[in-house]
């Protein structure tokens, strides 16, 4: 049973970042709160905004409000911290700012912000499984494949799997229409020089090569990518899609780990298409 802090102790402050924002503005209002038991006495509470990881700088219009407008330098993905110091103790959280180019707006996309929370997508063929393991004498356990949703991020491992894929949930229900692009945006840290996106549409359920897309990815790679499927082909991506499939090995055994940030479709308006980084 957890101790309780003896009354009149001071308590940390109470901090919220807010929701996920997704805009095609350069600048959007952070929606933060932040609040105290005013203790210590004598002690003021201070409220600020940092940029964590971004494509460039960002300026807050009132850094000590939680709720300020921010203005990005450049369309791309934000994070975003929020600090609330009593003086004695300090607390923090996480906003992530996903700025889209003018005109662009998102059919459908995937973020994985929440911790656990796969947003429906399921893995399979990842050639990993559990193993006994005694990592101290006489202590046996067990190691478990790894392939959740933590930091942001939806992370697996793979062991010499040569076609290891994650799958959308069915029923996707998205208007197709060629202008589309998707994007992925991971960090590939296995041997694997390629992936595709597949999919199926309400019309056609099968997966076959007429609906899918091969790309380049950077193998060994220590950072993260955008990948950008841009030249969907016109006779298999039509209709409404039905479901989404990445296949992150194409036929060569790889092993690694691939931590995936974001998949989004991305409807194109005014604006020039995203080109990869």
């Amino acid at each position: 049973m957890p101790k309780r802090k003896p009354r009149g102790l001071n308590q940390s402050p109470v901090v919220e970042a807010g929701p996920d924002i997704t805009s095609d503005q350069l600048t959007v209002t952070l929606a933060g709160s932040v609040s105290d038991d005013a203790k210590p006495a004598g002690s003021r509470l201070i409220t600020r905004w940092d940029l964590l990881e971004g494509p460039g700088p960002v300026i807050f219009a009132d850094q000590g409000q939680a709720r300020c407008r921010a203005e990005f330098s450049a369309p791309g993905d934000y994070l975003l911290r929020l600090v609330g110091d009593d003086g004695e103790l300090w607390m923090s959280d996480l906003v992530t700012a996903h700025v889209l180019p003018r005109c662009l707006t998102l059919a459908r996309a995937w973020e994985f912000n929440q911790p656990l929370d796969k947003e429906g997508w399921t893995e399979a063929d990842l050639g990993t499984r559990e193993r006994a393991e005694t990592p101290i004498r006489g202590q046996a356990g067990t190691s478990l494949p790894v392939k959740y949703v933590a930091g942001g991020y939806y992370i697996v491992a793979l062991e010499i799997a040569a076609s290891a894929k994650l799958i959308s949930a069915d029923n996707l229900n998205v208007r197709i229409n060629p202008q589309q692009t998707i994007r992925v945006r991971c960090q590939n840290h296995t041997t694997a020089s390629h992936m595709a996106i597949r999919w199926t549409t309400t019309t056609d359920g099968t997966w076959d090569d007429a609906k899918t897309k091969t790309f380049v990815v950077t193998p060994n790679d220590n950072v993260s990518r955008d990948y950008v499927i841009d030249r969907l082909p016109v006779s298999g991506w039509n209709g409404t899609l039905k479901q989404l499939r990445l296949d992150l090995t194409t036929g060569q055994a790889a092993t690694g780990t691939i931590r995936l940030d974001c998949i989004r479709i991305e409807n194109a308006g005014m604006a020039a298409g995203l080109q990869s980084n």
